[in-house]
């Protein structure tokens, strides 16, 4: 069986559902890697979460640090006998990208939105390893296009629209409420 291993920034932050549904409801085998301290297991419950060892951000910034958590993300990928990466959100491609280059594990990377367009002029570094990346998935054409803007070859771009599953909502019952209208004048 085709063993995936994903890599996020942080798991998962309360309005992030859906990349648990993505990943609880595939097909294959599944490991997750939280660069940070994992948020919301309990919201969001998979059986492999890990992290990387937190004892690795108490080390002096820099390339040094940056080479250890890529060794850290590695490892962890080996451990998990990976198969294929995918990356959630641009925000872990730095770190994702070694698994490419070093662990010549094909890698997917699924941008959502902030990651696109805001990110890289925070991080103008940000996709500085769009190479890397083998695939990249975008939920709309829009947003494909501004993949490319920030560096991503357009072939390897895949537009797969993110579906609801509208049984896992609860209903609740709508309440009324009348409009309010104010008028102004000068």
């Amino acid at each position: 069986m085709t063993r995936v291993f994903h890599v996020i920034a942080t798991y998962l932050g309360v309005s992030e559902g859906f990349v648990h549904e993505v990943i609880s409801r595939s097909r294959y085998s599944n490991s997750v890697l939280s660069r940070f301290s994992p948020a919301n297991l309990a919201a969001f419950p998979l059986d492999e979460v890990q992290q990387v060892p937190a004892v690795v951000d108490r080390l002096p910034g820099g390339p040094f640090h940056d080479r250890v958590v890529r060794l850290a993300v590695l490892r962890a990928a080996r451990r998990a006998r990976a198969d294929i990466a995918h990356a959630h959100f641009g925000y872990a491609l730095p770190y994702a990208s070694v698994l490419a280059q070093r662990g010549r594990l094909p890698l997917v990377l699924s941008l959502h939105g902030h990651d696109v367009l805001g990110w890289p002029q925070e991080a103008p570094w940000a996709y500085a390893h769009a190479d890397a990346v083998g695939a990249v998935i975008v939920p709309s054409a829009w947003l494909a296009d501004r993949a490319v803007e920030v560096g991503f070859d357009r072939a390897r771009i895949r537009v797969i629209a993110l579906g609801s599953d509208t049984a896992s909502v609860a209903q609740t019952p709508a309440q009324y409420v009348p409009p309010a209208v104010a008028f102004m004048r000068r």
